[in-house]
């Protein structure tokens, strides 16, 4: 088992909902930089953080697996998000919901103080996993253990509606962001304005106004979580119709064909229901097909958007701590703050101008292709009509009542589920029209943060030098 560098303490560390704070590190996870919350609420100084890897806080607690599944994303160059519990120096500790991104030359990692239920339910799989875990390893080796507890955390998760990390992380950081955004509101309510450099009061005033834009974004691009999740119920059941509709119409066929010539104009019905059955099957092939990428797309764009926000938050935050002696103290330590964090915000939020447009051309034409199997599925509602009147007509053909009524039943419902979806889509896209409204203004905002702190990288620079001159005298 993790043997700590301090014994653990039944004790947390008191820090408020409010207080976000970051760490950079280099690619092999060694601290480089981390601001003054971290460094107070972790009880080493930054002078012991930095050069240190940064399990210098990793608490026992906390499952081998979690940590393994977080260096799988982070060398895929993809950002995870994950509950952790840290060991502060003091042997006490402390959860953060932790958002670690690839940045320049290594990892951002930006935390908050976790407060949701989904929060409750993860120390409580966590606990489960780590039995396992420290019950394998005292037999065989970590490797073994974590090979061991992985696959029940995911099983755990998928028992708690999560198919996968993916949809856990999506939602551990939505509902973490909504629960925070009252708490952020409050303390910005209440800050008060001191003496400090006019860079940094342009700092933390482009800092605020991206903050509230992307909090606009975030709020509506939410529900993008669960657009892919509804339309893939609706893809479940357009599958089984189309299957239920193809078998139906083949049995009418072979029916009338042992009515003989009785049977000729139901079993031309039969062939034609038979035949745009076939051509609807493939059209929702195609329409399913389109939607698996669709719905990702979605996804990863809400993610995005809330790691964007997440960020912006912390942005705003720092721009604040940053006043007095707390810039000039780190200059070289500030200026690798500031640039990476300006620089992976303004690097997703980009990407996420670039998503929008891209989002509403595919949906816009997955809605088109709905619309069209639509059609197809009111032509087939017509031709089942026509059955059932021939039917009518046809003193034998008592048998096919039962056949064409379970046909326009699950024609019926083919068209509530296309109707549904159209729906879906067309709704989904006038969200995404008026979010692209918001593209000029996030972009100006984001040239000027942009400009802000390359001129409080270029402050940190001359402070840099002047410390130089003075050492030098």
């Amino acid at each position: 088992m993790i043997v700590p560098r301090v014994q653990p303490l039944r004790e947390a560390r008191k820090f408020g909902a409010e207080e976000l704070f970051f760490s950079t590190t280099d690619t092999k996870g060694r601290i480089r930089y981390g601001n003054e919350v971290f460094t107070r609420v972790s009880g080493y100084s930054e002078e012991e953080l930095v050069g240190e890897p940064h399990n210098i806080i990793r608490h026992p607690q906390v499952p081998r697996c979690v940590f393994k599944l977080l260096w799988n994303y982070l060398e895929a160059g993809k950002p995870i998000a994950a509950y952790v519990k840290n060991l502060a120096k003091d042997g006490r500790h402390y959860w953060v919901l932790a958002m670690i991104t690839p940045c320049k030359e290594g990892y951002l990692s930006v935390r908050l103080k976790p407060s949701t239920p989904l929060f409750e339910a993860a120390k409580e799989l966590y606990a489960r996993v780590l039995e396992e875990e420290q019950l394998v390893e005292a037999r065989t080796n970590k490797r073994e253990a974590i090979e061991k507890a992985t696959p029940i955390m995911l099983q755990g998760l998928a028992e708690a509606g999560f198919p996968d990390y993916d949809a856990f992380m999506r939602a551990a950081l939505c509902e973490e962001l909504n629960a925070l955004r009252p708490k952020i509101a409050a303390v910005r309510g209440t800050r008060v304005e001191c003496d400090e450099t006019a860079c940094l009061v342009r700092l933390r005033g482009c800092s605020g106004e991206l903050v509230d834009t992307i909090e606009g974004l975030f709020q509506s691009l939410s529900r993008f979580h669960t657009l892919g999740d509804r339309l893939f119920e609706r893809h479940a059941a357009l599958d089984e119709l189309g299957k239920s509709l193809t078998f139906s119409s083949l049995n009418a066929n072979l029916a009338a064909s042992r009515m003989g010539a009785a049977g000729a104009t139901l079993s031309v019905i039969s062939r034609s229901l038979g035949e745009r059955s076939k051509e609807a099957d493939q059209m929702l092939g195609d329409l399913m097909s389109r939607m698996g990428p669709l719905c990702s797309e979605a996804r990863r764009l809400a993610f995005d958007v809330a790691v964007a926000q997440l960020q912006a938050y912390v942005s705003e935050s720092y721009a604040t701590e940053l006043r007095g002696d707390a810039f000039a103290a780190n200059p070289a330590g500030v200026r690798e703050g500031l640039e990476c964090l300006s620089e992976e915000l303004l690097t997703r939020s980009r990407s996420v101008m670039n998503g929008l447009g891209g989002l509403y051309s595919d949906i816009r034409a997955l809605g088109a292709s709905s619309e069209e199997v639509s059609k197809q599925v009111e032509r087939m509602q017509v031709v089942q009509l026509n059955g059932r009147i021939e039917v009518a007509a046809q003193t034998q053909a008592g048998a096919f009542t039962g056949i064409f009524d379970d046909i326009g039943k699950i024609i019926e419902e083919s068209r509530g589920d296309c109707l549904a979806v159209t729906e879906m889509l067309d709704t989904a896209a006038q969200q995404i029209t008026q979010l692209v409204k918001i593209q000029p203004k996030l972009a100006e905002q984001l040239d000027q943060l942009s400009a802000v702190v390359a001129d409080a990288v270029s402050l940190s620079e001359e402070q840099i030098d002047d410390t130089r001159e003075l050492v030098e005298v």
